[in-house]
């Protein structure tokens, strides 16, 4: 069987990439398959965007396909000092589901204040983390260890340090978490 036929040339479209003319030359030099992500964006812009696909299609009379990249649910921390909190190797970091934790106080060093706290957005992580659990935030590049469960906090410990910007993603390599695989957007 001809490899050719079974290759799929799979684009992400976007703000930068949805203009008539350019979506034109990426299906003329072979787009098959035009991803759209939901995470961006909202409903109108992807509908238009999804008419000039349809549109460009039957102009060159070439199929092309439309994925569209629903957004699931992201853990996530909360809001930081603007310029982020510096986590460094082997120190003390609590995080906390109170949503109130001011961005000044999370930028806090260790010592006569206590460790660093960070709100994350998810309030049930405290029951789905256990001691000696993996965390991990901004796609890895933060990585922590869950020391204990107090009071509805995590206390952990920073492995791999970084900056810490708001909003980062959070996972749990280990834990089954009961929540929907679809978000309401």
């Amino acid at each position: 069987m001809n490899a050719l036929l079974r290759t799929k040339i799979v684009c992400t479209i976007g703000p930068a990439s949805r203009e008539l003319a350019l979506l034109k030359d990426l299906a003329s030099a072979g787009m098959d398959v035009a991803r759209l992500n939901f995470s961006h964006g909202d409903e109108s812009m992807h509908a238009e965007t999804i008419q000039r696909i349809r549109k460009v299609s039957a102009e060159l009379n070439k199929p092309v396909a439309v994925i569209c990249d629903l957004q699931g649910p992201k853990l996530r921390v909360g809001i930081m000092p603007k310029d982020g909190v510096s986590l460094k190797e082997g120190e003390p970091l609590i995080l906390t589901t109170v949503q109130e934790v001011e961005p000044e106080l999370s930028a806090h060093a260790s010592g006569a204040d206590g460790p660093k706290r960070v709100a994350v957005q998810f309030e049930h992580l405290p029951e789905v983390v256990s001691a000696g659990d993996r965390i991990l935030i901004d796609d890895g590049l933060i990585e922590l260890s869950a020391e204990g469960v107090e009071a509805g906090e995590i206390l952990t410990t920073v492995v791999t340090g970084g900056i810490l910007q708001s909003n980062k993603g959070l996972n749990l390599p280990r834990a089954a978490l009961s929540i929907p695989a679809i978000t309401e957007k």
